[in-house]
């Protein structure tokens, strides 16, 4: 097990971001051709960023400067596979998020037809390409804590198992007592 994701600092004209690298998304599926079934298996690459060290996307935290306002930016990304970058546009997904997204200097969430919205998601990608281009081992480091994050669930399940088994031998035992008592009567 590994401690504290490392934050990583990017500059960019306009403000500084930081990244912070996640255990990335696996997405395992499994399809029929004919008789036989396929594995598939997808892993992506996540970070999180911000304008701010600690990741809250409060303007109090670190901002950048938008058309005279300060705004704070606050989304966890995920890398697309090139095929699909090259047809969208951009090599970064944004997940859903309920807290984050871009917020300007009032706490007010930017609307996507605003011009600092375009120019907040600009900003954005260009962080997040520099900082790929600066650690381009980050997409193991995710694929690392994903995989750490499996292994320790399992090993937790099995614990799990292990002391329900225990407790199925303590009750094996006390009916295997009350069957000697009965034959011993």
């Amino acid at each position: 097990m590994s401690g504290e994701p490392k934050t990583y600092e990017v500059e960019v004209e306009g403000g500084k971001f930081y990244v912070k690298i996640l255990a990335a998304d696996r997405d395992a599926r499994s399809h029929w051709e004919g008789d036989k079934r396929i594995e598939r298996e997808e892993i992506k690459g996540r970070v999180q960023v911000a304008t701010d060290a600690e990741f809250k996307g409060h303007v109090a935290g670190g901002y950048v400067k938008v058309r005279g306002r300060k705004h704070a930016t606050l989304h966890t990304v995920s890398k697309i596979p090139d095929l699909a970058a090259k047809r969208l546009g951009s090599a970064w997904h944004c997940d859903s998020t309920y807290t984050g997204g871009y917020h300007n200097d009032r706490g007010q969430r930017v609307k996507t037809e605003a011009k600092a919205y375009d120019t907040l998601r600009r900003m954005e990608r260009e962080a997040l390409d520099k900082f790929a281009e600066q650690n381009p081992d980050w997409e193991r480091e995710s694929t690392r804590l994903l995989f750490e994050r499996k292994r320790d669930t399992a090993i937790t399940e099995k614990r799990r198992y292990e002391l329900a088994a225990d407790q199925q031998d303590i009750q094996a035992a006390v009916w295997q007592k009350r069957i000697e008592d009965l034959m011993s009567e």
